[in-house]
């Protein structure tokens, strides 16, 4: 299918496009293929080759590209070609149309004044040479399958990158779309934990009816001073048995260590924990 070409950031893809259609049919067809493709030229190509003999596709290209390609030099756009990279954020489609405009500048710049026969042994060399810099500077992911599958046109390299980056989006998309599912279930299967934990805390605190910062011994500082002193008292009590278990077990083989509880008396408490720790230690 070829596209229309008006001369407005079209003229690389319509050289293409008829490029590959002189390339399809035979010569005898191809003064009605140059019918068809004169068909397509509107606005300013129509323009430029109005009043020009268009029988022969190679010299409507030329006319093409002399007319809308701003005319730089061999050595710079060799230059341009070599050092051509695919960027990060850009798709195959548009670093192969960056390369292939820098093939058809090229092409025009090196072939200019000479003969049909050393023009396409130029152009065949500059797309070897156009292939082998496409598949060099493709991203890491795709330049290992492309050059693997050692493609013997510049066509087919381009093809085979569109492809492999298909495949390779389809798969990210399937990894994220299933990595996000697993991740939302995990996150669900928290709250769900969390929630039970909070119903079964407030089960507890709404006994009578009341949240837990309701109730009415919430936040005094007489019951949190208490708490805390009662706290420190089982600590204290904690130690003193550890103590005294230790002075009984081992008072024979170390009398250095002291004496136990029951032998100094020491009853301080008003509650029955200390009589305890001196029976389970005498």
């Amino acid at each position: 299918m070829i596209p229309t070409c008006t001369g407005e950031r079209d003229v690389y893809q319509f050289i293409k496009a008829c490029d590959l259609a002189c390339s399809a049919v035979e010569k005898d067809d191809l003064p009605i293929l140059m019918k068809f493709i004169i068909t397509k030229l509107f606005d300013q190509a129509l323009n430029v080759c109005r009043y020009r003999d268009m029988s022969d596709w190679e010299g409507m290209k030329l006319v093409l590209l002399d007319a809308f390609e701003p005319q730089r030099s061999t050595s710079s756009l060799q230059v341009a070609l070599n050092s051509v990279r695919m960027r990060n954020n850009e798709d195959v489609g548009t670093y192969a149309r960056r390369v292939e405009e820098l093939y058809y500048k090229l092409c025009v710049a090196s072939t200019k004044g000479k003969g049909a026969e050393p023009s396409n042994t130029i152009r065949d060399q500059l797309k070897e040479q156009t292939l082998v810099v496409f598949i060099k500077e493709l991203i890491p992911s795709l330049k290992t399958i492309v050059k693997s599958r050692n493609p013997a046109t510049l066509e087919l390299a381009i093809l085979v990158a569109k492809d492999e980056e298909t495949e390779l989006k389809s798969e990210s998309d399937a990894y994220q779309y299933y990595g996000n599912n697993s991740q939302n279930r995990q996150i669900n299967n928290s709250n769900g934990k969390n929630n039970n934990y909070n119903r079964r805390n407030n089960n507890f605190n709404n006994r009578n009816g009341l949240q837990y910062d309701q109730h009415p011994n919430f936040n005094r500082p007489d019951i949190n001073r208490k708490e805390e002193q009662c706290h420190k008292e089982m600590t204290k009590d904690a130690v003193e048995y550890l103590i005294g278990w230790v002075t009984k077990k081992y008072r024979r083989k170390y009398p250095e260590l002291g004496s136990t509880t029951t032998v100094l008396g020491n009853t301080c408490h008003d509650y029955t924990l200390p009589t305890r720790v001196n029976l389970m230690t005498d």
